[in-house]
């Protein structure tokens, strides 16, 4: 069973610009506060 989280409430979040490898990514931030690491598919 697979958890899903819907993220489209969450803003993008300009704190951090490191990530972990080259792909591309954006950082979220949720109402709450929680900050996430997004990263695209890589093709």
């Amino acid at each position: 069973m697979f958890k899903y989280i819907d993220y489209s409430t969450w803003n993008l979040y300009d704190g951090f610009s490191e990530g972990s490898g080259r792909s591309e990514k954006n950082w979220l931030q949720s109402e709450e506060g929680t900050i996430g690491l997004f990263k695209y598919p890589k093709h």
